[in-house]
């Protein structure tokens, strides 16, 4: 059972997704619906949202497109293959404990997919050890961020697009935002 008073803000929608589980499984190898849910497939937007975070959100999905995008949560959910270990409670229970990349934009969760193997969602080698450095100095926006921004450390690579080829560099990338953290906090205004 998922505690949600003590998980991020998006648990209740991972919490969802573990629920339907029986359609994902149904439908998993069918394209992806973006209705299935009973959700429209184009959110209202927030009065409070912030042009700031508008603009560094179409940023990542720029940044992101050459590394396989981003994807919202469900569509990540219907790819996982829970043969080969990835169903929807794995990804579930990464979202939860932040050993993936996910972020909230208009009230829905998104997922970039550098850090999946496409062929079974599950995650690529280096990943954990990356990550755990990151959310120890980060929110989920601030660490989607970094993973879309060019790094020094990196060659001014971004990190997305070397954590497959180059993970101990990217490692030694997050370690370094320990002593001199590089992504600001999202300051929206309510």
């Amino acid at each position: 059972m998922l505690h949600l008073l003590s998980v991020p803000a998006h648990a209740s929608v991972v919490a969802g997704l573990a629920l339907r589980l029986p359609v994902l499984a149904d439908d998993a190898g069918a394209n992806p619906d973006p209705n299935r849910f009973g959700r429209p497939s184009q959110p209202e937007r927030p009065d409070n949202a912030s042009a700031l975070a508008d603009q560094q959100f179409m940023d990542m999905l720029k940044a992101y497109r050459p590394s396989g995008g981003l994807l919202r949560a469900p569509n990540v959910a219907a790819r996982c293959k829970p043969r080969s270990g990835t169903d929807v409670a794995t990804l579930a229970a990464w979202m939860v404990h932040r050993q993936v990349v996910c972020v909230e934009w208009l009230s829905r969760i998104w997922l970039p997919v550098f850090q999946f193997h496409r062929a079974d969602m599950s995650r690529l080698s280096g990943l954990d050890e990356v990550v755990s450095e990151l959310v120890e100095v980060y929110d989920d926006w601030q660490l989607a961020r970094w993973f879309s921004l060019p790094n020094q450390w990196l060659g001014h690579a971004l990190p997305a697009d070397r954590l497959a080829s180059a993970a101990a560099e990217v490692l030694s990338a997050a370690r370094a935002e320990h002593f001199e953290p590089s992504i600001p906090p999202l300051r929206t205004t309510e």
